[in-house]
């Protein structure tokens, strides 16, 4: 998805995933839900505090690079990486991560068509590597479908508009990635989590916590409910990028 501005969000809800990339039914709605935690009388200050265990098979030396790769981009409006410039969008961010870690994801750009989103997630296509899970693990590449009305014709029927990469996954189901967020128009890191895919916020300690982030971008003269259009709901697949055949 290349030069977009201004998030927000509708919700196309759960829906059976495919890796074939092919037409869907439009999306019907969902309420999502915001829990918060009940009023509680105060208790004894403790020591420690509990702590969410993340998802951390052994990773690979290259995991390893794409997570650190991400991290030198956070907060970057201009995507350049390793002494290269890439396009500032979603596809240049995940370009420019990966590329950092040795694997040049435009090899076979000229057997596909299609936007960068598509294009790279045909290659993966092609090797088998894209996969559907609750737990995926740092240096996976995640897609979405719909995350804007690429064709104007006011139908939730966009499929592959955006992609990032997760840096962290936790048992409860939380996944923090990095993408290139055109609102903010600057690489972030933001949560998604499937297993809780209808909360947007949830009271942790006191505090409001963002559980699965919006990731619809605001149509002009079109108004949504803020609670819509998060992560989880337009969420199409992971993919294992990092085990591509490079040459």
């Amino acid at each position: 998805m290349e030069n977009i501005r201004d998030w927000m969000r509708p919700d196309a809800g759960p829906r059976e995933r495919t890796i074939l990339p092919r037409p869907k039914a439009e999306a019907k709605a969902k309420e999502p839900t915001e829990t918060v935690e009940p009023a509680r009388a105060a208790e004894p200050r403790r020591s420690a505090k509990k702590t969410v265990e993340a998802v951390q098979p052994a990773l690979s030396d290259v995991q390893l690079k794409l997570v650190e790769g991400a991290s030198l981009l956070l907060g970057r409006e201009k995507i350049a990486l390793g002494g290269r410039s890439y396009n500032s969008d979603c596809s240049g961010t995940v370009r420019a991560i990966y590329e950092y870690a040795g694997i040049d994801l435009t090899s076979r750009f000229s057997r596909h068509t299609g936007n960068g989103v598509t294009r790279i997630f045909k290659m993966l296509e092609e090797e088998g590597l894209l996969y559907d899970t609750q737990y995926p693990v740092p240096g996976d590449m995640v897609f979405w479908d719909n995350t804007y009305d690429r064709d104007g014709d006011g139908r939730w029927d966009d499929e592959l508009t955006h992609v990032g990469m997760v840096t962290e996954s936790y048992v409860d189901g939380t996944i923090r990635y990095t993408h290139f967020h055109y609102g903010r128009n600057s690489v972030v890191v933001e949560n998604m989590n499937l297993l809780t895919p209808n909360v947007f916020k949830k009271s942790v300690n006191g505090r409001s916590v963002v559980v699965n982030a919006p990731i619809r971008i605001r149509e002009r003269d079109v108004t949504y409910p803020i609670n819509q259009g998060l992560t989880s709901h337009l969420y199409r697949i992971f993919g294992k990028g990092y085990l591509m055949e490079q040459g």
